[in-house]
């Protein structure tokens, strides 16, 4: 009861706007930054299959977690 009159407070739903703007555009920031690494990843690909061949895979030591 004390703290009633905070859910009916402007200033917290403002936070919480912002907040969620704020949230979004970090969201937004890392998708763009996940792209720019997929493209650079698959181009490097693309390159290293023409450089070495197409199996330049074999050329270098197995990943850890490989199955």
């Amino acid at each position: 009861m004390n703290n009633a009159s905070a859910v009916f407070d402007d200033k917290r739903e403002e936070n919480l706007k912002e907040k969620l703007v704020e949230e979004r555009k970090e969201k937004a920031e890392y998708a763009k930054k996940v792209g720019q690494l997929t493209m650079q990843v698959d181009w490097l690909k693309k390159k290293s299959e023409e450089i070495c061949g197409p199996d330049y895979e074999s050329k270098f030591s197995p990943k850890p977690f490989d199955d």
